[in-house]
């Protein structure tokens, strides 16, 4: 596609990303912790000139944490790459956020189901939704333990910051102003009541905020 092409399916144009009053600088730290395997995982995807998402993971789970951050930030990248979903943040914030988690959260499923494959292992979803596991009759059935956190940020020309995350992650706005930092947690003045057990995907805070 040419600039044009691109700029326009997004619904964009650089006329609205040339005047944004911000530049920004994008940086990416990891940390293990005290963990012997690092889970975090992280992505970014731009798109023109004030356009772009960033997405953090947090793997848990000593067994499944780091497949799962994997999978989950390979099906994330992968949505937030294509200019439909763009185009959707634009117009439907919390909805588009709902489908790109719900493509992460159905990446770790089938991530967990292929690996207990390959190892051998029976595998299902039992009536109340969730994935148990067992080695073959007469073996007990036990539940899968893992998962990740994500927390996602979308910049749209400049102007407007989307964010939605899941599990004990969240988003900090900050300021500073020597010598002193300030921050604001931008999920505080916005929660949603746990899922029941069967809706276990999509993001627990989806928050926009324009310039």
């Amino acid at each position: 596609k040419t600039k044009d092409e691109a700029l326009a399916a997004i619904g964009s144009r650089d006329e609205a990303d040339s005047d944004s009053p911000f530049t920004f600088r994008i940086g990416l730290v990891t940390d293990k912790g005290g963990s012997d395997v690092n889970q975090d995982e992280m992505f970014v995807c731009e798109h023109t000139r004030g356009t772009f998402v960033l997405g953090i993971l947090d793997g848990h789970g000593r067994e499944l944490g780091k497949l799962a951050a994997q999978a989950a930030r390979r099906a994330l990248e992968g949505e937030f790459a294509r200019a439909e979903v763009m185009s959707a943040l634009r117009r439907d914030p919390a909805g588009a956020m709902a489908r790109a988690f719900d493509c992460g959260h159905r990446a770790v499923r089938e991530a967990f189901f292929c690996w207990h494959a390959r190892l051998g292992w029976e595998i299902k979803e039992n009536d109340e939704g969730y994935i148990v596991r067992r080695q073959g009759p007469p073996g007990k059935w036990s539940c899968v333990h893992g998962g990740t956190t994500c927390t996602v940020v979308a910049i749209l020309n400049g102007k407007k910051m989307i964010t939605a995350n899941c599990g004990d992650s969240s988003s900090l706005l900050c300021g500073l102003q020597l010598p002193h930092v300030s921050f604001t947690d931008v999920a505080d003045s916005l929660t949603v009541p746990p899922p029941k057990p069967e809706i276990k995907c999509g993001p627990e805070v989806c928050q926009c905020i324009s310039a």
